[in-house]
Protein backbone atom coordinates (compact mmCIF):
# COMPACT_ATOMS: atom_id res chain seq x y z
CA UNK A 1 0.00 0.00 0.00
CA UNK A 2 1.04 3.77 -0.32
CA UNK A 3 0.25 6.43 2.22
CA UNK A 4 0.03 9.91 1.03
CA UNK A 5 -0.06 12.59 3.76
CA UNK A 6 -2.99 15.26 2.18
CA UNK A 7 -5.65 14.62 -0.61
CA UNK A 8 -3.76 16.29 -3.27
CA UNK A 9 -0.71 13.76 -2.83
CA UNK A 10 -2.86 10.64 -3.02
CA UNK A 11 -4.73 12.15 -6.39
CA UNK A 12 -1.06 12.82 -7.35
CA UNK A 13 0.08 9.25 -6.67
CA UNK A 14 -3.09 7.75 -8.17
CA UNK A 15 -2.31 9.68 -11.88
CA UNK A 16 1.08 9.00 -11.83
CA UNK A 17 0.40 5.40 -11.41
CA UNK A 18 -2.48 5.34 -13.51
CA UNK A 19 0.12 7.40 -16.37
CA UNK A 20 2.26 3.71 -15.69
CA UNK A 21 -0.28 0.96 -16.10
CA UNK A 22 -0.55 -0.48 -19.12
CA UNK A 23 -3.75 -0.15 -20.54
CA UNK A 24 -4.31 -4.22 -20.81
CA UNK A 25 -3.30 -4.90 -17.08
CA UNK A 26 -6.52 -6.33 -15.88
CA UNK A 27 -5.68 -6.72 -12.47
CA UNK A 28 -6.37 -4.77 -9.16
CA UNK A 29 -6.43 -1.38 -10.02
CA UNK A 30 -3.32 -0.28 -8.31
CA UNK A 31 -4.73 3.17 -7.07
CA UNK A 32 -6.95 1.74 -4.73
CA UNK A 33 -3.99 0.39 -2.68
CA UNK A 34 -2.95 4.47 -2.10
CA UNK A 35 -4.45 5.69 1.10
CA UNK A 36 -4.58 9.25 3.08
CA UNK A 37 -3.83 9.41 6.18
CA UNK A 38 -3.15 12.79 7.73
CA UNK A 39 -0.32 13.32 9.98
CA UNK A 40 -1.20 14.54 13.96
CA UNK A 41 0.47 17.34 15.46
CA UNK A 42 3.71 15.50 16.41
CA UNK A 43 3.43 15.21 20.65
CA UNK A 44 7.03 16.64 21.12
CA UNK A 45 5.68 20.08 19.17
CA UNK A 46 2.30 20.13 21.13
CA UNK A 47 4.58 20.04 24.11
CA UNK A 48 6.39 22.97 22.85
CA UNK A 49 3.32 24.70 22.30
CA UNK A 50 2.25 24.13 25.65
CA UNK A 51 5.31 24.99 27.62
CA UNK A 52 6.31 27.92 25.28
CA UNK A 53 2.66 29.74 25.48
CA UNK A 54 3.49 32.45 27.07
CA UNK A 55 6.39 33.12 25.53
CA UNK A 56 4.87 32.76 22.20
CA UNK A 57 1.82 35.06 22.91
CA UNK A 58 3.97 37.58 24.57
CA UNK A 59 2.77 40.93 22.75
CA UNK A 60 5.44 43.02 24.32
CA UNK A 61 7.95 41.24 22.10
CA UNK A 62 8.24 42.75 18.19
CA UNK A 63 7.79 40.22 15.98
CA UNK A 64 7.47 41.46 12.83
CA UNK A 65 5.63 38.90 10.80
CA UNK A 66 2.97 36.01 11.96
CA UNK A 67 2.94 33.59 9.43
CA UNK A 68 1.66 30.41 7.62
CA UNK A 69 3.80 29.02 5.24
CA UNK A 70 1.71 26.07 3.43
CA UNK A 71 0.36 24.91 -0.23
CA UNK A 72 -3.25 27.13 -0.20
CA UNK A 73 -5.19 24.10 -0.76
CA UNK A 74 -8.33 23.14 1.27
CA UNK A 75 -6.55 19.88 3.03
CA UNK A 76 -3.70 21.98 4.42
CA UNK A 77 -5.81 24.60 6.04
CA UNK A 78 -5.01 27.83 5.26
CA UNK A 79 -8.34 29.35 5.47
CA UNK A 80 -7.65 28.64 10.03
CA UNK A 81 -4.64 30.90 9.31
CA UNK A 82 -7.44 33.86 8.03
CA UNK A 83 -10.14 33.17 10.31
CA UNK A 84 -7.65 33.59 13.42
CA UNK A 85 -6.43 36.92 11.85
CA UNK A 86 -9.86 37.75 10.89
CA UNK A 87 -10.82 37.30 15.00
CA UNK A 88 -7.87 39.03 15.91
CA UNK A 89 -8.98 42.19 13.45
CA UNK A 90 -12.66 41.93 15.18
CA UNK A 91 -11.57 41.50 18.80
CA UNK A 92 -9.19 44.56 18.15
CA UNK A 93 -9.02 46.91 15.38
CA UNK A 94 -5.63 48.08 16.62
CA UNK A 95 -4.02 44.83 16.83
CA UNK A 96 -1.64 44.71 13.62
CA UNK A 97 -0.73 48.48 13.63
CA UNK A 98 -0.06 48.59 17.97
CA UNK A 99 1.97 45.06 17.83
CA UNK A 100 3.34 46.48 14.02
CA UNK A 101 3.07 43.19 12.98
CA UNK A 102 2.01 41.71 9.63
CA UNK A 103 0.36 38.70 8.84
CA UNK A 104 2.26 36.86 6.19
CA UNK A 105 0.19 33.85 3.82
CA UNK A 106 2.89 32.26 1.56
CA UNK A 107 2.27 28.86 -0.60
CA UNK A 108 1.98 27.82 -3.57
CA UNK A 109 -2.10 27.54 -4.82
CA UNK A 110 -2.69 23.73 -5.92
CA UNK A 111 -6.50 24.17 -5.90
CA UNK A 112 -7.06 28.51 -7.51
CA UNK A 113 -10.17 29.04 -6.53
CA UNK A 114 -9.24 27.77 -3.35
CA UNK A 115 -6.64 30.42 -2.90
CA UNK A 116 -7.97 33.33 -4.35
CA UNK A 117 -11.03 33.34 -1.71
CA UNK A 118 -8.44 32.83 1.39
CA UNK A 119 -6.03 35.02 -0.02
CA UNK A 120 -9.27 38.05 -0.55
CA UNK A 121 -10.74 37.17 2.73
CA UNK A 122 -6.79 37.71 4.55
CA UNK A 123 -6.17 40.83 2.56
CA UNK A 124 -10.07 41.90 3.39
CA UNK A 125 -9.37 41.91 7.20
CA UNK A 126 -5.93 42.64 7.42
CA UNK A 127 -5.06 44.86 4.39
CA UNK A 128 -1.60 45.48 5.23
CA UNK A 129 -1.01 41.25 5.20
CA UNK A 130 1.66 40.25 3.08
CA UNK A 131 0.85 37.13 0.68
CA UNK A 132 3.21 35.23 -1.36
CA UNK A 133 1.96 32.63 -3.71
CA UNK A 134 4.69 30.60 -5.06
CA UNK A 135 6.46 27.60 -3.39
CA UNK A 136 9.06 28.32 -0.67
CA UNK A 137 11.68 25.74 -0.68
CA UNK A 138 14.47 25.53 2.05
CA UNK A 139 16.35 28.24 0.63
CA UNK A 140 13.68 30.98 0.43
Amino acid sequence: AVVGICDSDTQFLQSMIKRQTPKHDSSDDPRDRIVTIFPMLRQEFAEIAQRDQDYCLDTNRHRPYFSCIVRLSRDKGPQRFVELCQRITERDAMFWQRTQTIPFLAGAASQPEFAQQVITQLQQSVPNAVVVETFLDAET
